[in-house]
């Protein structure tokens, strides 16, 4: 093999050497600069992706593709520029252009390679349509055959070079090539044309907007007074379907019909139908659930629902507004007041209360539907229930019924073949997600791992996953590869495997975070504290000034609006921020909390702990405003497991401790204070360790609570995402 790349080289060598002679030329002085930006671009590229001194691209690991691209690159734009300067019918601007426009062309697929738009497997078409373009031009024919003919990247470096700007067919080609770009990138559609709506293909474009981007199309539509707006309102009368979108657009309450799109556009719903559902905030609902419910047996069968965005998002917000906010609100309530509004729904209304809210509804009022739901049921069958909701959303249903501890109970009422095949369908495809970042049904998965008991059930997934892993290992598909290995690693980690996941994945340690790692730059350890101003928040606030309330040990600062302790005499020094937990109904637990981070942004104070201390309605306020620097994350809250992924689109390498059910203060205490009594003494912290060592102070009065609270290494969906995220780094 080494013979033959010699016996190449030298045959290139002496093909380039001859081919160098054959074109070498002196040109005119006005035009010699521009020459010799051009020869600079080609050895640029030769230099970049080759060996400039043999003029020999190492793009391929085949030979003959290395030879005939450098041929290309080197002697065809040679003998092209030889023949532009001695050519004694150009005139000299036009030389000018000719002899730029290669050395741009040049430029800008240099630029394509890099970002991934073209390859070099493109330069043969990209000269050749340079030498046809420039004989169409010098006949003031059009470019827009080359243009059609193409591929958007190759078109682009034709149409846009400045070799053509006086070409009297220009604008017909860039539009082809605009046409190209948009096929490409659909959702640039709107945007491209709000700029310019005078475009042949503008009535083509408009109907592929609005299948794709109903909800953009409708604001588009709104904007009567653009060209855009009149272009759609003229449209209007041809198509039916862009006929009802410029109604809705123009009726003030068009938004709540957009959900129904679909079955508006087929027939299947009048706008009647809609309005009388409106009256009544129950039958919408309901209206909605019934929607998604046809539109989820639709897409089983391959088909794609129009608007199915809008529909999901008002449903969710419905979902939200009208039940969970209410139950969740009066969680101080009987049940037979707190749930009344859920009552008269059925089951399928129930499940979309569950899989849509998944960060919002409390741990009490979840298992309240779940059972709710089960108990309606005509037979209390698991898998009628998913054959009922055509089995949308069922991961998202099996992952927060594991997080709630409902999972057993749930299989429990399915056969042994049925969960089987459901543990096995739950772990496929997890790379189907839209884009590189859609990993959601992954993480899923990793939690729900986490959170099932039975060996015989992680053992389908575990051997699941394996399959998976091997069958998409070494292909194309790099992020299905990305997900199942690192799921594998994770699962193996939490089975007591021996798998050094900080190794494998690139992470920071699993089971140990360094004293160093949580001291600032001046060596200081400080957490931060976000208290509430409700009765309970009230209490722990008092119950914290009387933990820290040793003037031996603890240094006070206090203001109108929040605490300070600085620890005394120890290795490390611990500080201790926390808002006072002002009365809510006037606002001022807020201002008290914008107060101290004020200040403590101001006087370089950047938290590396931080502790939520309040119920779970206050946590999302507590997440806005969690500071970038923490790197320890308690969460007591009930339920706060469901926040994490929130959590770590703010901090990804956050280690975050929270609880899957009820949080209790005194559990919340003990590990706060474990963490301060080990970190000012200069110690690490063992996760595992301070598992063990925390249950030891409470006792077992409240182990069956403790065991509810999540540790770093036993985050599985919190894992995956760090290190699924580092991966992508």
């Amino acid at each position: 093999m080494k013979k033959i790349y010699i016996i190449f080289s030298l045959l290139l060598t002496v093909v380039l050497g001859v081919n160098a002679q054959d074109n070498q030329f002196t040109p005119d002085m006005s035009r010699a600069l521009f020459h010799k930006k051009l020869d600079d671009a080609q050895k640029q590229l030769f230099v970049k992706y080759g060996n400039v001194t043999e003029w020999l691209l190492k793009i391929d690991n085949d030979i003959e593709v290395n030879l005939q691209t450098s041929y290309i690159l080197k002697n065809k734009i040679d003998q092209i520029q030889k023949a532009t300067e001695q050519d004694s019918t150009l005139s000299s601007n036009d030389k000018v252009g000719i002899i730029r426009g290669l050395e741009m062309m040049l430029t800008q697929y240099e630029a394509d390679i890099r970002s991934g738009l073209s390859g070099w497997n493109q330069l043969p078409i990209i000269v050749s349509n340079f030498e046809n373009a420039l004989i169409l031009n010098r006949s003031g024919k059009s470019l827009e055959p080359l243009a059609i003919a193409s591929k958007y990247s190759t078109a682009k470096l034709l149409v846009n070079n400045v070799a053509f700007l006086g070409n009297p067919y220009i604008s017909q080609a860039k539009e082809v090539v605009l046409l190209k770009y948009l096929s490409e990138q659909p959702r640039k559609i709107l945007p491209e044309l709000s700029r310019n709506a005078d475009f042949r293909f503008t009535d083509s474009l408009l109907l592929i907007a609005a299948k794709k981007y109903p909800e953009d199309f409708l604001n588009y539509a709104q904007a009567r007074g653009t060209a855009l707006g009149a272009k759609i309102g003229s449209l209007a009368g041809k198509d039916n379907y862009i006929q009802l979108l410029y109604r809705l657009s123009h009726q003030a309450n068009g938004q709540m019909f957009m959900p129904f799109l679909d079955p508006l556009a087929s027939g299947k719903l009048k706008q009647n139908d809609i309005t009388d559902a409106l009256k009544d905030s129950t039958k919408y609902y309901s209206l909605l659930v019934k929607t998604q419910l046809e539109n989820a047996k639709r897409m089983i069968a391959g088909d794609t629902p129009i608007a199915q965005k809008s529909l999901q998002a008002m449903l969710k917000q419905k979902s939200n507004d009208l039940y969970v906010t209410v139950i969740n609100g009066l969680h101080n309530s009987p049940d037979a007041v707190r749930f009344r509004s859920i009552q008269k729904l059925n089951v399928e209304e129930l499940y979309y209360i569950i899989v849509l809210n998944e960060e919002s509804i409390y741990t009490s009022s979840y298992k309240y539907v779940y059972y709710y739901m089960f108990n309606k049921l005509p037979k209390p069958v698991s898998d009628s229930l998913l054959s009922k909701v055509h089995y949308d959303k069922y991961k998202k249903f099996v992952t927060m019924a594991s997080n709630y501890n409902t999972l057993d109970h749930f299989l429990s009422k399915m056969s042994t073949g049925h969960v089987n095949d459901l543990l096995v369908s739950f772990v496929n495809n997890l790379d189907n997600g839209s884009d590189e970042e859609d990993i959601e049904d992954a993480v899923d998965v990793a939690n729900a791992y986490g959170g099932i008991k039975n060996d015989t059930l992680r053992n389908i997934m575990y051997n699941q996953v394996v399959k998976n892993y091997n069958q998409v290992k070494n292909t194309a598909n790099t992020k299905a590869e990305t997900i199942y290995r690192i799921e594998k690693l994770i699962m193996e980690s939490n089975d007591g495997k021996d798998v050094d996941l900080s190794k494998s994945l690139g992470m920071l340690p699993l089971f140990d975070v360094s004293n160093n790692f949580l001291r600032d730059e001046k060596g200081r350890v400080v957490m931060q504290m976000f208290f509430y101003g409700d009765d309970d928040g009230k209490k722990t606030f008092r119950d914290l000034l009387v933990l820290y309330g040793d003037k031996n040990q603890w240094e006070m600062k206090s203001t109108p609006e929040w605490v300070q302790y600085t620890s005394k005499n120890t290795k490390i020094p611990f500080i201790l921020f926390a808002n006072r937990a002002l009365d809510e109904n006037e606002d001022l637990d807020e201002k008290a909390q914008r107060s101290l981070i004020d200040y403590m942004s101001a006087n370089g104070y950047e938290p590396t702990i931080t502790v939520h201390r309040g119920h779970s309605y206050f946590l999302k306020y507590t997440i806005d405003k969690l500071p970038p620097s923490s790197k320890v994350v308690i969460l007591g809250s009930c339920g706060a497991y469901q926040n994490l992924n929130s959590i770590l689109h703010i901090t990804p390498d956050a280690y975050i401790i929270s609880s899957k059910q009820t949080g209790f203060g005194s559990i919340n205490v003990a590990l706060f204070k474990y963490m301060e009594e080990q970190l000012k003494s200069g110690k690490d912290i063992n996760w595992p360790n301070m598992m063990k060592d925390v249950l030891a102070r409470l006792g077992n009065g409240r182990k069956e609570d403790y065991q509810e609270y999540v540790f770093p290494h036993k985050n599985l969906g919190a894992l995956f995402f760090r290190a699924y995220m580092k991966t992508l780094e």
